[in-house]
């Protein structure tokens, strides 16, 4: 304890040393063409320093001024996947050009920020990379999105990640390094599907795509090369660092996700130190080692927090204290979500460089974008990611089913022929679009896609609809076609309730051995999925309102995802500008310092920020 003090009081005079002689030295490195600077890491803490603003705020959203940053060398180890320059070079491009990008985050609960206060947290790497790109490329406007969902993994994103993602992202951060069922090998399979649909995403401006017409899942792999040429977002991998220890080798005293001597997140009771348990991590990890095979077979830029600091953490060093770093085996704490934007922040000024060298050397060079969307028309192997190469890990190109619908988009898989009709009811946080039934009779049939599974092969549907204590009634579940299922009803109804809130029903189905009789109503609908509202209802009325529709091989691949992720899309983009908020915030501060209002940790780290 007395040498980790010591050593945590040497790097905030070193901070302050190093801040007020105005950063001269650079140090080469993070790669070919980057250059980290000593005024670039003074810099990088001036706009991610989040002081304590009030009694109410958590202390994990606290970043504070002397925790080191990694250095060139640190950087380098961290490149997992050098990838293709010209993914990244392109994005650089757009940035040196002036124009405004759209940075999308696809993840789990590390992105979401599940172990802070608030999924908006600032202290989260996205926004850190975010505000990285307001203060270095200011003339433009520039959105960020968050479309992560906490315990969930690749086997719901596969399915989902349009619901989560912008219209025409120019970058996308996919973070899943500690969301694999490592029991099996589904999570890996997931993973590449999702990875291959994101790089063929139509995404310049003349395809003109909204939340409710965006390709799905299902469609995305027959999209022409052509379609390529129109290509503009780009794909990073970031992996944090997994620091469970596999079950068979846990000791009788060693707790499961928390570190030793704590029962909650980033909790302030555990000793500072680290001991043996903590360190029982071992350097393989099964997502991420997965992860970094695809990174490297399809040519994609992957980044990792093991690579940068595995030794450093695993010999307990006293200058990145493990349980400073980290708020438990799976959740780095605001200063591991710096390191990891500094990780992603390395690979795009790599590419920054790398272009504006180039420009730089006389003739203007041509367009690395324009290189990219050249090879996509023509089907040339290259940086666009046309043709595909057959898949590495996945059995399949597609899952063998896989629907993802929500909102509005429900209306794309009901068949004319159903009474249910769409509706919005409810505003701002509270608005639940969804197809309603009102009456007894009234009828609505969903198409569901089996043609990629086998005969008698088994599959899961999640029904969402909405559940509430006052106007439900029951509907009638039953399979037409192509599948079969045992009839259930749905009561929607809570007796003594209180809220009306979204519920998922696992309705368990099958592909028919035999072909069915008559034709299907039209492609892709083998199955129907007919719900019809019954004529008895607990609260006198009939009302039944479908939230949405998904189907997976397994229910496990959704469970999760479906509940929380039903809440979680990014419609609005964040656009808040880093030096008003810094502003803001101090002045914040020193108003509750004033007034005696910050607790005594906040009263600290006040008076070292000045």
């Amino acid at each position: 304890a007395a040498k980790l003090g010591a050593e945590l009081a040497r790097l905030r005079a070193a901070s302050r040393t190093a801040a007020g002689a105005g950063g001269s030295a650079a140090a080469r490195g993070g790669g070919a063409g980057s250059v980290v600077a000593a005024d670039d890491v003074t810099r990088l803490r001036r706009m991610w320093r989040h002081p304590p603003v009030s009694h109410k705020e958590s202390w994990k959203e606290v970043h504070r001024d002397w925790w080191p940053l990694l250095d060139a060398r640190q950087l380098s180890r961290g490149v997992a996947a050098a990838g293709d320059p010209a993914r990244l070079e392109c994005l650089a491009e757009k940035l040196l050009d002036g124009r405004g990008v759209r940075l999308g985050i696809l993840g789990g609960s590390v992105s979401f920020g599940t172990t802070f206060t608030t999924s908006k947290s600032h202290s989260l790497f996205h926004w850190k990379l975010y505000q990285w790109l307001n203060v270095s490329f200011p003339q433009a406007v520039h959105e960020h999105y968050c479309g992560a969902v906490p315990a969930s993994g690749p086997a719901y994103m596969e399915h989902c990640f349009n619901w989560h993602l912008p219209p025409k992202p120019d970058l996308v951060v996919v973070e899943y390094a500690v969301n694999f069922d490592t029991t099996v090998d589904e999570d890996a399979a997931s993973f590449e599907r999702l990875l291959r649909q994101l790089l063929k995403l139509p995404g310049a401006p003349a395809v003109r795509t909204s939340h409710s017409q965006l390709a799905t899942s299902a469609t995305l792999h027959r999209l022409p090369p052509a379609v390529g040429a129109l290509l503009c977002e780009q794909v990073l991998l970031l992996n944090t660092l997994e620091l469970m220890v596999h079950p068979a080798s846990w000791g009788a005293n060693v707790q499961r996700i928390f570190f030793s001597g704590c029962d909650g997140y980033g909790c302030l009771k555990a000793p500072p130190w680290a001991d043996s348990n903590d360190l029982a991590f071992p350097y393989e990890a099964k997502a991420e080692d997965a992860i970094v095979r695809l990174a490297g077979y399809y040519g994609v830029p992957s980044v990792s927090l093991r690579g940068a600091l595995y030794s450093e953490l695993k010999s307990n060093s006293t200058r990145w204290p493990l349980k400073q770093l980290f708020h438990d085996r799976h959740h780095p704490a605001a200063w591991g979500h710096s390191l990891m934007a500094q990780l992603v922040i390395d690979r795009i000024r790599a590419a920054l460089d790398a272009v504006a060298a180039r420009r730089s050397a006389g003739s203007r060079p041509q367009s690395v974008c324009a290189a990219v969307s050249a090879e996509a028309a023509a089907g040339t192997p290259g940086p666009s990611g046309y043709p595909l190469l057959a898949p590495l890990l996945s059995p399949s190109v597609e899952a063998p089913v896989g629907l993802c619908l929500k909102g509005d988009e429900l209306t794309r898989a009901m068949l004319n022929s159903s009474t249910f009709a769409y509706r919005v009811e409810g505003t701002d946080a509270k608005m639940k679009p969804g197809i309603i039934g009102t009456a007894p009779g009234e009828h609505a049939e969903f198409c569901i896609d089996v043609d990629r599974l086998g005969r008698g092969e088994r599959f899961t549907v999640l029904l969402g609809h909405l559940v509430s204590y006052e106007h439900m009634g029951i509907a009638r579940v039953t399979c037409e076609g192509e599948c079969s299922c045992p009839a259930e009803e749905v009561d929607a109804f809570v007796k003594g309730g209180q809220f009306s809130v979204f519920k998922a029903k696992v309705l368990e189905l099958a592909r028919a051995r035999a072909p069915a009789a008559k034709p299907p109503p039209r492609a892709g609908c083998g199955c129907q999925l007919r719900l019809e509202i019954l004529p008895k209802s607990g609260s006198g009325e009939f009302k039944f309102k479908v939230l949405s529709l998904m189907t997976a091989s397994k229910p496990g691949q959704l469970k999760f995802g479906h509940q929380a992720g039903f809440n979680v899309r990014p419609e609005e983009p964040r656009t808040e500008k880093t030096e008003q908020w810094l502003t803001d915030s101090t002045n914040r501060v020193r108003e509750r310092e004033r007034k005696g209002e910050l607790p005594p940790w906040a009263k600290t780290e006040a008076k070292a920020a000045g």
